[in-house]
């Protein structure tokens, strides 16, 4: 069964989901790139997909290994700042 959402739920919901130009964003911090591109953040869980046997676990293993060297493997880039790390 739907529930009903009243007008004026409605319009506080619009509002509280608007992007304004003149409000000023967190961006999360990169900290997994590839050959210079942004594949992860600080905070950013993702999905491997694809086909069977196409070496996703491969994949996953090496930007694991470059996230715990904070360096570099299989052109995985890991930039952790002392900042990330927990103490």
């Amino acid at each position: 069964m739907a529930a009903h959402i009243q007008n004026h739920e409605v319009i506080i919901l619009w509002q509280a989901s608007r992007l304004r130009l003149t409000d000023e964003y967190v961006v999360a911090p990169e900290i997994l790139r590839v050959q210079g591109s942004a594949i992860g953040t600080l905070g950013n869980f993702s999905a491997s997909i694809g086909k069977a046997k196409s070496k996703k676990t491969f994949n996953v293993s090496a930007i694991v290994a470059a996230a715990l060297k904070n360096g570099t493997v299989l052109q995985y880039v890991a930039e952790l700042s002392t900042l990330c790390i927990p103490h």
